[in-house]
């Protein structure tokens, strides 16, 4: 008998492998579904820009807009920075020297 039943099966593989494999990813495909949930809708994601803008208006709350002593301490903050940016030869340059 069982000669028989492999030899049909060798026979058939592909009629009896597709249903096989179809059974086996739909049970997966549900069993997936069923232990991680309902995903949530697209419309709830943020993009990263998002993000950082609404960060950007938290951080902003509570600080008084009118004070400009913070751009003055940047602008001065870049100035410096800006001095070591500069390569060797330029700043030799600003300064006088050939």
């Amino acid at each position: 008998m069982w000669p028989v039943v492999w030899t049909a099966l060798r026979t058939y593989a592909p009629y009896v492998t597709f249903p096989v494999a179809f059974v086996v990813g739909a049970v997966g495909y549900h069993l997936e579904w069923f232990i991680r949930g309902t995903p949530k809708p697209r419309e709830e994601e943020r993009g990263i820009q998002e993000l950082r803008e609404e960060r950007k208006l938290q951080e902003q709350v509570g600080m008084d807009s009118t004070k400009l002593e913070d751009y003055a301490l940047r602008a001065e903050e870049r100035v410096n920075i800006e001095s070591y940016i500069l390569p060797y030869s330029a700043q030799l340059h600003f300064h006088g020297n050939p």
